[in-house]
């Protein structure tokens, strides 16, 4: 996505905390962590109203320190932005909303046309319930070039090369969401932010000398990521010796800011699921890419698809020993054979299935021996992310 208080680099080191602030802070388990990198966030909110959440990154060991930060976020509606393998990325030109702005552009062939008027009529595609990220992704793209050209008319192939640079771009930090930034400190590499907090949790596992120093290396670069605040975490018998090993008169320990009333909007027997909740990918790979194209043009899916955006919610259904993805109580979709067996032994743990994109697939996508069974020249895939509490 465009737009961020980002900065690209890595030459940061510690003494630039200096000009800064850090902090310590001590926590007791995995779920009071969650509260308090939560509870930190909204603090800086409170002490600057008009902080945007995606200054802010909250950057981990492993993707299961981050998953009860981010079922926080949720339960306090934080909006969240997650770095994600390239491989479960959707395609950015073959993103519904990214083929409809484009086909517009070349459908308008050598006219002239200003970013306000794009701007209107993003407007007028967009104006559907649910909180769709393409769309405020392009938004902001043509605002770029609104700004770049002084709404200054021009030709519309001009504009479109400008947005397929920009969706070419962002190919290079994939990511899904606008807010907190939430990532593996591997994926975050060469990214600064305004403010970063480190929550602790799958450090000092490591035994040889060469591994540990590799280990000290990679919490070093989490903390360069920061360039004006600094918040680190520890958990009691967590066994991390980094957050002590740091010290100097630009990092204060402190107690965990106390959230307000009862600290969360949890009850204590929902802690457990919020410690365990699980966020996965349902990519390429685990989608059976061809399902909708064996079907005849007429077949109700394809107007059930066509119904379906991002964000909307949908329901797995086995039948025939398939799982099926349902929309409004219609298939739009079906687990590949690889996905299939793991997610039929826990169907009872998933809490709920979001659609991330609606992706664009052809005929001539994949190899000869599926072509041949397909009915339509293009049809659209679902790509989701399920939501699980064990």
């Amino acid at each position: 996505m465009t737009g961020r208080r980002w900065s690209r680099g890595g030459g940061g080191n510690a003494s630039t905390l200096s000009a800064g602030a850090g902090c310590r802070l001590d926590v007791a388990d995995g779920y009071h962590q969650a509260v308090a990198v939560v509870a930190e966030v909204q603090r800086l909110r409170h002490l600057d109203p008009g902080l945007p959440w995606d200054h802010c990154a909250v950057l981990a060991r492993e993707w299961t320190v981050l998953n009860p930060i981010r079922a926080r976020c949720e339960a306090d509606a934080i909006p969240v932005c997650l770095a994600v393998p390239r491989d479960q990325q959707p395609p950015p030109f073959r993103v519904r909303e990214h083929r409809r702005l484009l086909d517009h552009l070349r459908a308008l062939d050598g006219d002239l046309c200003t970013a306000h008027r794009l701007l209107a009529w993003l407007e007028e595609q967009s104006r559907t319930p649910g909180d769709n990220p393409w769309w405020r992704n392009l938004r902001q793209i043509l605002l770029g070039w609104h700004e770049a050209t002084g709404d200054t008319p021009q030709a519309a192939r001009f504009i479109e090369e400008h947005v397929c640079d920009c969706l070419a771009e962002q190919r290079h930090t994939p990511l899904l969401g606008e807010g907190v930034f939430l990532s593996t400190i591997h994926s975050a590499k060469g990214i600064e932010f305004d403010h970063v907090f480190l929550p602790d949790g799958g450090w000092g596992r490591t035994r040889s000398g060469g591994q540990a120093e590799e280990e000290r290396r990679l919490y070093y670069v989490a903390v360069t990521r920061a360039r004006e605040t600094l918040c680190l975490f520890r958990c009691n018998s967590s066994g991390n010796r980094y957050p002590e090993d740091m010290g100097g008169e630009y990092l204060l320990q402190r107690p965990a800011v106390a959230a307000q009333g009862d600290g969360t909007r949890m009850t204590l027997s929902e802690r457990p699921g919020l410690l365990r909740r699980e966020y996965a990918l349902l990519g390429p790979k685990d989608i059976d890419l061809g399902y909708a194209g064996r079907q005849s043009p007429r077949a109700s899916i394809h107007a059930a698809l066509s119904r379906c955006t991002a964000g909307d919610r949908l329901a797995a259904q086995q039948r025939d020993g398939h799982i099926l993805l349902t929309h409004q109580g219609h298939p739009i979709a079906r687990l590949s054979r690889n996905a299939c067996d793991p997610w039929s032994r826990r169907p009872s743990g998933i809490r709920e299935i979001r659609v991330l994109a609606m992706v664009r697939r052809t005929r001539r996508d994949g190899g000869e021996e599926y072509r041949r069974g397909y009915q339509t020249d293009e049809r659209e895939v679902p790509l989701a992310e399920v939501v699980v509490d064990p």
